[in-house]
């Protein structure tokens, strides 16, 4: 039950504890994502449909957020939720980014909100980190405006630090797959061998980035 969250409670542990929201198959490929398939699909947009675990994943979320950014910027459409929450909360100026341009050929149509001016701080919000190339093009696309970009996720499949250090962005995740897959194998929702399935899936991100010249 969403009452019975204890403060501790471990972002992991909220993935697992409510159903629909940790996804495995061993027998179909339940997710497409940048011409990967994995049998494992994690959906954000469960935790936010319940107030108690919503507001736990935001107080975790906002102590990765520098204080000194002048903009957080919520990227389509996964990040948008929580980058507006935060702002709320942080007292931030808020722009949203769409993956592709509104209207052909203009690029700054991509923006939703104003457009910040050269040596803004700009902190890009994610749900998810997967191969890295929604957030390798939105960091150059602000860089390209003059602005210092960093980038905070709420879960990341293991590859932000080699993204990180390739893009040239300081990048932060509040949960982990290599994390989660632990503790659903701690908790018996998957065998050691579904592990090593899964592990071997992602792996499939790493391939992608580096055919695409970004790792």
């Amino acid at each position: 039950m969403v009452s019975n969250l204890a403060p501790s409670q471990s972002l992991e542990e909220i993935f697992l504890s409510l159903p629909h929201v940790f996804n495995f198959s061993k027998n179909s490929n339940i997710q497409f994502a940048t011409k990967a398939f994995t049998p494992i699909n994690l959906n954000l947009e469960i935790i936010s449909a319940h107030p108690v675990y919503r507001q736990a994943l935001i107080e975790k979320f906002q102590k990765l957020i520098p204080p000194d950014v002048d903009y957080l910027c919520g990227i389509e459409s996964g990040g948008s939720y929580f980058a507006s929450t935060l702002a709320n909360i942080l007292n931030k100026k808020l722009i949203l980014i769409r993956k592709e341009p509104k209207i052909e050929n203009i690029p700054l149509s991509r923006l939703v909100g104003q457009t910040p001016p050269p040596n803004s701080r700009i902190c890009l919000i994610d749900d998810v980190l997967s191969t890295g190339t929604t957030l390798f093009y939105t960091a150059r696309f602000f860089e390209y405006l003059g602005c210092n970009v960093c980038a905070r996720i709420v879960f990341s499949y293991g590859f932000d630090e080699t993204i990180s250090k390739e893009i040239g962005i300081d990048i932060q995740t509040c949960s982990k797959f290599c994390d989660l897959l632990t503790l659903a194998t701690t908790q018996k929702l998957i065998t050691p061998k579904d592990k090593k399935l899964l592990t071997k899936y992602v792996k499939g991100f790493e391939n992608y980035l580096t055919r695409k010249g970004i790792i």
